[in-house]
């Protein structure tokens, strides 16, 4: 990713594995990664890992899944929400929260209200 000049949190997001994928599901909302605040490089290239908190299921081949990483910027202090999913498992429900939308106002919420997603990036992983 390019162009971003100013300090932000990545948030790593994607569908809970074990839901039908026949049926309708809502916009992802299972947390699968989070990094404290990143600083910007000199060149405007943004790199980054989920070291504050990375929990991801095995995949099998074949039956991969959509994920999304999301940057907020001015980054944001975890509420108490948050914290109570970081370290548990990826199929934990702390990790569940209904939707992208729905864990983004808890980011608002709890976290930092000037905090804005400015951006997202999906991909699957098979």
């Amino acid at each position: 990713m390019y162009g971003l000049s100013r300090h932000y949190t990545a948030v790593l997001t994607g569908y809970n594995l074990h839901a039908d994928k026949t049926k309708p599901r809502s916009n992802k909302g299972v947390l699968y990664g989070l990094n404290a605040k990143v600083r910007p490089s000199i060149t405007g290239k943004a790199r980054f890992l989920f070291h504050s908190d990375f929990e991801m299921p095995f995949i099998k081949h074949g039956e991969g899944d959509e994920f999304c990483c999301h940057i907020y910027a001015p980054p944001f202090q975890m509420g108490p929400t948050l914290k109570r999913a970081l370290g548990t498992r990826y199929n934990d429900p702390e990790r569940f929260f209904g939707s992208d939308e729905k864990l983004d106002m808890i980011i608002k919420k709890e976290g930092n209200p000037n905090s804005r997603k400015i951006t997202s990036c999906c991909f699957i992983i098979d």
